[in-house]
């Protein structure tokens, strides 16, 4: 009797333990939801919409007079969350997906995996850039990683280019730095092995370049009709995926010039 005493305060604890740990869990997840959307609003001064018109006009006006202008407008944009976080470098939006976030760089790829934009331990982290990419993401290969969350937020709507409807109706995303606004399309989109260097950033010749991104292209599992060449530039989007063990989900995007 005594034992099954024991046993029934051990299981009742596990319960009460378990219970704890998913309030918690989304809990935490409530409040970083609002965290966002704070955030977003603060930063969303304009509807996306009208970038795209912005970016047209541009083209029509001083060249020089055009790019400090629009640069003084983003840097107002941002100032609240450069407030916050002087590593905040840019915000990326991805029509169709709830992925709407500012994007953080530091000098190492391991604090923004378990710290929040305001410095806190997070389950979530941050989106952040690649520790060896320029933060106004002028590299051939800028890369970008979140962390897959189960309850959606995150980098955890990337994995919906999985399918090929998906991926042929979605397929541009909003790139904002302090400086410009820039416009990718979507060229690929897989899961592999991390072993495989997605996330290579050197290159010794344009024919070294162009052969890493028609291989990326190839690898993708929807195939599209973009021309690649070595002028270029790749932004990549990296985040956890769960086929096999140490897997990743990764999506790449050209700029539009």
């Amino acid at each position: 009797m005594k034992g099954r005493r024991i046993l029934f305060f051990i299981c009742t604890a596990v319960f009460i333990y378990s219970l704890i740990n998913i309030f918690n869990y989304y809990y935490e997840g409530y409040k970083n939801k609002k965290t966002y959307q704070e955030l977003g609003n603060l930063f969303h001064t304009q509807e996306n919409t009208q970038e795209p018109q912005k970016m047209k006009s541009a083209e029509s006006k001083d060249e020089d007079t055009t790019s400090n202008n629009d640069s003084l407008t983003l840097r107002e944009r941002f100032e609240p969350l450069l407030k916050i976080n002087p590593e905040v470098v840019g915000w990326i939006t991805l029509p169709g997906t709830v992925i709407d976030y500012p994007v953080v760089r530091t000098d190492d790829n391991e604090y923004y995996l378990s710290h929040d934009i305001y410095g806190n331990e997070s389950k979530r982290g941050a989106i952040f850039m690649d520790c060896g990419n320029s933060p106004n993401a002028d590299n051939r290969n800028t890369i970008l990683y979140g962390h897959n969350m189960r309850d959606g937020s995150m980098f955890k709507d990337l994995t919906r280019y999985k399918n090929e409807d998906f991926f042929e109706e979605n397929t541009t995303l909003w790139f904002y730095t302090l400086k410009e606004i820039t416009q990718w399309e979507i060229f690929s989109a897989y899961v592999t092995k991390s072993e495989f260097n997605y996330i290579k950033k050197d290159f010794i010749s344009d024919e070294d370049y162009l052969s890493f991104i028609t291989a990326l292209k190839d690898k993708s599992m929807h195939q599209t009709e973009i021309e690649l060449n070595a002028e270029d530039r790749i932004i990549t989007l990296s985040t956890c995926s769960y086929e096999f063990d140490d897997a990743r989900f990764v999506v790449h995007a050209r700029r539009i010039k």
